[in-house]
């Protein structure tokens, strides 16, 4: 039996814990902690240089989030090194650096737009915090089979958010496209 090697990056520890637990009585997987996206970080490099790769990263969505919204938000852990400083800022961070680690994003509640965000940056799934274990390890089994994993009251909302990306991003395109050589030049 092929064991599964996940890796809870989550910043409650109690949760944290408590998940990696659950999930470690499972005889396929083995499980790590870690505390923050710089933290996630170097867990990975370390597993990589000691030939232990992770499979599965399972990314807090609301991970060192920001305090406060907007522009003037700040970062709830000031001094995270390699910019690192919320779950999906580490789902893009890690797709670039390991690309074959499958990422699972766990959320309290169910929002498209960050879901549509998250399938962006390279998750292949979203699920809650509250599911059971055994539809966790469903989404982690079939990330790992290059499947994407989305609740299905979420879907519509998610397809939504990614059409209406496509059209802002084909509008953009027309409006490059209608600039000068000079404009082009200059942007």
């Amino acid at each position: 039996m092929q064991r599964i090697r996940v890796l809870v990056v989550d910043d409650h520890r109690i949760f944290a814990e408590s998940l990696a637990a659950a999930l470690a009585a499972e005889p396929d997987v083995e499980v790590s902690a870690a505390g923050s996206g710089p933290a996630a970080l170097r867990c990975l490099e370390r597993g990589a240089a000691e030939g232990r790769r992770f499979d599965v990263l399972l990314v807090d969505a609301d991970l060192g989030g920001p305090v406060g919204s907007g522009p003037s938000a700040v970062p709830a852990r000031a001094g995270d090194e390699d910019g690192i400083v919320d779950g999906m800022s580490l789902v893009t961070g890690v797709r670039s650096v390991h690309p074959r680690v499958r990422i699972v994003v766990l959320a309290e509640k169910d929002d498209p737009r960050r879901a549509a965000l998250a399938l962006q940056a390279g998750a292949g799934g979203w699920v809650a915090k509250d599911c059971s274990l055994s539809r966790l390890l469903t989404v982690v089994r079939g990330v790992l089979r290059d499947e994407t994993h989305l609740p299905p009251a979420l879907l519509t909302g998610v397809l939504r958010e990614l059409t209406a990306a496509r059209k802002h991003r084909t509008e953009s395109e027309r409006l490059v496209e209608s600039l000068t050589p000079r404009e082009r030049e200059v942007l």
